[in-house]
Parts: C-alpha cells; sequence; structure tokens
C-alpha cells in the first residue's frame, strides 16, 4: 500500500514539475517570450527554492523523507531557470527598453520635482528658517 501511494505522490510531483516544460517548447517553437511576464517567472524562482529549502529543513529534522517532493522541485527550478533564460536571450532588447524607459521616468521626476522646487524657493527658505528658529526656541527653552 505504502508503494501505491509512493507512486502516487512520484506522479504528482513529475506533473508538477514538468508543468513549465509545454511553456518552453512554445517558446522556443515562436522565438519568443514577449507574452511570458517576467514578474511570473521570477515568482516561480523564488516559491520553488523557498518550498525546496522548506521541504529539505523539514525532512532533515523530521529524518521523514519526501523523495517525490525533490523530484518536483529539482524540475520545477530546473525548467523555470531555463524559461528565464529564454526570456532573457528572446526579450533583450525589451528587457533593455523596460529598464530605460524606467530609469527615464524617474529622472523626469526628479527634474520636474527640482524645477518646482526652485519655483518654490522663497517659500522653502521660509519654512526651513521657521523649522530652525522653533528647534532653537526649543533648545533654549529645555536648556535655561
Amino acid at each position: 500500500m505504502d508503494n501505491f501511494f509512493f507512486i502516487i505522490g512520484l506522479t504528482s510531483a513529475l506533473c508538477f514539475g514538468l508543468c513549465t516544460l509545454p511553456q518552453i517548447l512554445r517558446v522556443l517553437k515562436r522565438k519568443s517570450t514577449a507574452d511570458i511576464s517576467l514578474l511570473f517567472i521570477l515568482l516561480s524562482l523564488g516559491g520553488n527554492l523557498c518550498s525546496a529549502t522548506y521541504i529539505f529543513y523539514t525532512n532533515w529534522v523530521s529524518g521523514y523523507w519526501q523523495i517525490p517532493q525533490y523530484f518536483n522541485y529539482t524540475i520545477a527550478t530546473t525548467l523555470v531557470v531555463t524559461l528565464l533564460c529564454l526570456k532573457i536571450k528572446y526579450d533583450k532588447e525589451q528587457i533593455k527598453e523596460s529598464f530605460h524607459r524606467s530609469i527615464s521616468e524617474i529622472q523626469r521626476k526628479y527634474y520636474k520635482w527640482q524645477y518646482e522646487l526652485y519655483q518654490n524657493r522663497e517659500k522653502v527658505w521660509t519654512t526651513a528658517l521657521l523649522g530652525l528658529m522653533f528647534v532653537g526656541t526649543i533648545l533654549y527653552l529645555y536648556l535655561t
């Protein structure tokens, strides 16, 4: 009876482990990963690594080794890393463009903030001086 459930567990592990394989075959056929989210790949990788670490630790502590789980996480992690490599290979330009667009947006917001700060410099200096006067008054009252 134990062998039956071991086989069920192994079958389950293989099914879960291999669920990324059709996506990899599709990517290789189309030579594009544009419709696959990089965040999905990174979360899958992180989830597999954390789960594998947890399973290994609990098995180490309990002494009960769940061999099918190791098949699952080894296969799944290998396939997700493969998918990540394909994502980087095929969408390198899109990733660069997205990164540069993000940097440009940050720079634009920074320059806008500097411009607004320059436009309101009198208010900024007045606020800063009032703040210093307040701190000075508190220190004077505290020290006397």
